[in-house]
């Protein structure tokens, strides 16, 4: 296994912005997959969710840009759609870039 280099943009998973995007059953069961809800919705490529809890010598290295210890709604910063960029502006989630290091 070996590290790679990421940048992703994306948002935190919280109860705050799952209640702006109109998805809080979504984020509150636990049987509910957050991202597909999410992609159902938004007409887009099922996100990946980085899980930025610190371990020393852990999955994530590096991070840059967001914080540790959360969970985030991450996209490909080369392929996320401006609709998509445009309805999150609009609801009030702020997309934001980070930078890390990943085991895979």
């Amino acid at each position: 296994m070996q590290f790679y280099p990421r940048e992703r943009v994306g948002f935190e998973l919280s109860a705050e912005n799952a209640a702006a995007l109109q998805l809080t059953e979504a984020f509150e069961d636990p049987y509910e997959d957050f991202s597909t809800v999410f992609s159902e919705k938004y007409d887009c490529s099922e996100p990946e969710v980085v899980d930025t809890t610190y371990e020393r010598g852990g999955y994530i290295q590096g991070l840059e840009g967001w914080d540790w210890d959360k969970e985030y709604i991450a996209f490909d910063p080369d392929y996320i759609k401006l609709e998509l960029e445009t309805a999150l502006e609009e609801a009030g989630v702020v997309l934001e870039h980070a930078s890390y290091s990943q085991l895979c």
